[in-house]
């Protein structure tokens, strides 16, 4: 064996030959156990993004309904009469109605006002709101607020 003096220290010349690296079947294996780490992580990641869409299109329809509720009671019964009495009248104010266009459009929402009296004397009136929406998955979800109006005459 020969020796080779470098900075005071004895090297083995068949060291010195031999080539340290990593071969292409190991690339491949290191490659594919990643591959095998990131698919949960993203399946993770895409089903959380999916879920925070879902919550924020509920509480964006329960603000719809809310508002709707804040307009209708902010009437006087008397308009709210007029209202129930014309199925064709609408319960809710214009600017309302551009909101809900955009959210209809953008959002896959639609509202569906019913009103009726609950009670003979036409005293009473009960509305319903339902918001509808498509989630991501195509399914059909609703969220509803029911209330009444009553005349204080």
């Amino acid at each position: 064996m020969s020796l080779l003096e470098n900075n005071g220290r004895a090297l083995n010349m068949k060291n010195v030959n031999n080539k340290a690296g990593i071969s292409i079947l190991e690339v491949v294996v290191a490659g594919f156990i990643l591959l095998l780490a990131i698919i949960p992580i993203y399946k993770s990641l895409t089903a959380q993004t999916s879920s925070e869409i879902e919550t924020t299109k509920i509480a964006m329809a329960k603000d719809v309904l809310k508002s709707l509720r804040q307009e209708i009671m902010a009437r006087t019964f008397d308009e709210v009469t007029s209202i129930v009495s014309n199925p064709l009248a609408q319960p809710y104010p214009l600017t309302l109605d551009k909101v809900l266009k955009i959210q209809k459009e953008f959002q896959n929402f639609d509202l569906a006002v019913v009103a009726s009296f609950t009670d003979v004397a036409k005293k009473v009136a009960q509305f319903t709101g339902t918001v509808t929406w498509k989630n991501n998955k195509g399914l059909e979800k609703k969220e509803t607020l029911t209330f009444i109006q009553i005349s204080q005459k």
